[in-house]
């Protein structure tokens, strides 16, 4: 198994660097090794799962970079999906606010996490606000 690593500044910094140059599955030259973004990735749900929920450091929306992350891009093409929040599993639809209600939606985010409005200043685009809304059960 490869090496996963660490929940680092450097470490989303790097991630955000491949984002920026379209490195990763998908893109040209694409020869089948584990990006930066997989391994990253892994690392993230693993901490995620081993800490009832909690990621250590600091991780949002790119740092501020010129493109949202791949997992926007995810949710904005398949908006159903699995949700793990405190200790149980879910299917949710995310849903991609813009405008007044996106607007108030980040505030409060950035209420909570200052650093998002940090982020923001770094970019000229809009960072999503996306919100998960359980699906009831069949």
């Amino acid at each position: 198994m490869e090496e996963q690593p660490e929940l680092t500044l450097d470490q989303l910094d790097a991630l955000t660097a491949e984002v920026n140059v379209h490195a990763g599955p998908g893109s040209p030259g694409w020869v089948g090794e584990t990006s930066h973004t997989q391994r990253f990735t892994a690392a993230v749900i693993d901490a995620f799962r081993t800490n009832d929920g909690i990621v250590p450091g600091e991780l949002a929306s790119m740092g501020g970079a010129d493109r949202h992350p791949p997992w926007y891009y995810n949710v904005a093409a398949n908006p159903v999906c699995t949700v793990e929040w405190q200790g149980e599993t879910f299917t949710a639809r995310a849903v991609i606010h813009s405008g007044v209600e996106r607007d108030r939606l980040f505030a409060g985010v950035v209420r909570i996490m200052p650093v998002f409005g940090e982020y923001e200043t770094r970019t000229d685009r809009v960072m999503p606000v996306v919100e998960f809304i359980r699906l009831q059960d069949a």
